[in-house]
């Protein structure tokens, strides 16, 4: 009974894993948006402040987005086959 608990366990932090990669993702992109919104607030009260804030967005455009959504992915998907290796306790 405890390892069917165990594998149940394993099961939703992989797939919290999954889903937090996307959530990340979609975290980032909403702090670009923000940076280049406050860019152009500041545009004309600080340039160096805009500045700053115009090489933070681009520098966010060269992340490789799906890479991040794939290291989730297969660590997520490697946690979930923990959960079978703890489910094969059960009949043990």
């Amino acid at each position: 009974m405890v390892a069917l608990i165990i594998s149940i366990i394993f099961w939703l932090v992989g797939i919290l894993i999954i889903f937090g990669g996307e959530y990340f993702v979609f975290k980032i992109k909403h702090a670009q948006h923000d940076l280049r919104k406050s860019k152009e607030s500041l545009e004309f009260n600080d340039n160096s402040a805009s500045i700053v804030r115009g090489i933070e967005a681009k520098a966010l455009d060269y992340i490789p987005w799906y890479l991040i959504r794939i290291a989730a992915s297969i660590v997520g998907l490697i946690v979930i086959a923990f959960g079978f290796v703890a489910l094969g306790f059960v009949f043990r």
